[in-house]
């Protein structure tokens, strides 16, 4: 890519070169010619007066000197050699002159000599031909020697710039590949150059992206096998205990758990997705009702009661259903598995929001890390109420550990729909 570009800028020069230089050395080889012929015609006039101050029968003497490489010569007035540095036969020049105009060659003029109306004689000037060439020659040597070094300078130019746009485009090509390796740790040095930087801070916000949504992917497994645990446990018992009924399985209890875990998997993969489409303004306290009748199953189920109690008239926020659920039943799954005493789940209205507690009549002790996830293989505390935190932050709204409270309360808030 470097050569092209290069090899594109320089024959660029090189074709604006020849296109200028042509038309400029025939323009400088015709100035010289003109030149010439001005100083040509010049050493002829210097040497005029010795031919019309004279008297007839007295030929002129040498001519003047003058510049080198110009030789002058006299002719008389039908043409003859008189006297001077030129041919001894009158050339077509010479004759030109003889008939009363100037003669002009490449490098030789002849003028005629006038007096009283007439023509008493010829003066011709030349200039040795290799001279002309020479100094034509030279000047386009010069050219030739500035077109190069124009070239020479605009191709380290072009290497130099090319260096510089490709340097980040190369960075970035790397960037890309360890991307693809693995390595979401990419960040693109600045280059100065606005796209180039643009493009940079995408691909750094695309990896940082992708970060996350492969850690929420890799969380996923361990989050499914964790919170699965108790539907999967209630349908086993569910099942143990129909063998000791007589009317053998409850539909509406498996429909109920079966329920339970679509929801479950739901939520994980909305949460792995990052998909907030679901979100719709809902009233919190009529999805704690729906919920109580399978907190009170689980609750019998461990000799424990619970409560569930709103108050009228709290506005709705804007939350998944589903995710809102999941939230909950791992905050009461937690009471009943590590508390002690009734569970209250109370919906209330706060300043700017909603909230939700959920508590049971266990001593709060604060743990550090609660919310920290932890192995799938871990027992007690952790990938539940990690992913319960995840669930929540995902829909807008914040979990936490109320310590100030004497037994332990969990409190779920969300911000009102024009707090939001």
């Amino acid at each position: 890519m470097r050569r092209r570009i290069v090899g594109a800028i320089v024959g660029s020069v090189v074709v604006t070169l020849l296109l200028f230089g042509l038309p400029l050395a025939w323009v400088v080889a015709e100035n010289y010619g003109d030149d010439l012929r001005l100083e040509l015609e010049s050493a002829a006039l210097t040497a005029a007066p010795d031919m019309t101050e004279r008297a007839a029968d007295v030929p002129p003497a040498e001519p003047p000197l003058q510049p080198p490489g110009v030789r002058v010569a006299y002719y008389d007035s039908a043409g003859r050699f008189v006297s001077g540095r030129g041919p001894r036969v009158a050339d077509e020049v010479v004759v030109r002159a003889v008939g009363g105009q100037n003669g002009l060659a490449t490098h030789v003029i002849a003028i005629p000599v006038v007096r009283e109306h007439r023509v008493v004689g010829i003066i011709r000037a030349e200039e040795e031909p290799e001279r002309l060439a020479a100094r034509i020659h030279r000047a386009w040597l010069l050219m030739a020697a500035l077109a190069l070094g124009i070239i020479v300078t605009v191709t380290a130019l072009a290497v130099a710039v090319v260096r510089r746009l490709t340097a980040p485009m190369h960075d970035l090509a790397d960037a890309a590949r360890r991307l693809e390796a693995g390595d979401f740790a990419v960040a693109p040095r600045p280059s100065g150059i606005e796209e180039l930087d643009s493009a940079g801070l995408a691909l750094a916000a695309a990896a940082r992206r992708l970060e996350g949504v492969l850690a929420r992917e890799r969380a996923l497994t361990a989050d499914v096998t964790h919170q699965l645990k108790t539907p999967l446990t209630a349908l086993s018992l569910e099942l143990d205990g129909a063998e000791d009924r007589s009317s053998g399985l409850d539909p509406a209890r498996l429909r109920a758990e079966v329920d339970r875990l679509e929801s479950t998997i739901a939520s994980i993969l909305a949460l792995a997705r990052d998909d907030s489409s679901a979100r719709a303004p809902i009233e919190l306290h009529p999805v704690v009702i729906a919920a109580r009748a399978d907190w009170l199953r689980r609750a019998h189920a461990a000799g424990r009661a619970i409560v569930a109690t709103g108050e009228p008239g709290t506005p709705p926020v804007r939350v998944s259903a589903r995710a809102l659920r999941q939230i909950l039943d791992v905050l009461v799954d937690n009471a009943l598995a590590h508390g002690t005493g009734t569970v209250t789940v109370a919906t209330r209205g706060q300043p700017g929001g909603v909230e939700i507690t959920v508590g049971d009549e266990g001593t709060a002790v604060p743990i550090d890390g609660i919310f920290s996830r932890r192995s799938a293989s871990a027992h007690g505390q952790g990938i539940g109420l990690a992913l319960a935190r995840s669930l929540a932050e995902a829909e807008g709204g914040r979990l936490n550990l109320l310590t100030g409270e004497p037994a332990t309360t969990f409190s779920l808030f969300f911000l009102t729909e024009g707090d939001v």
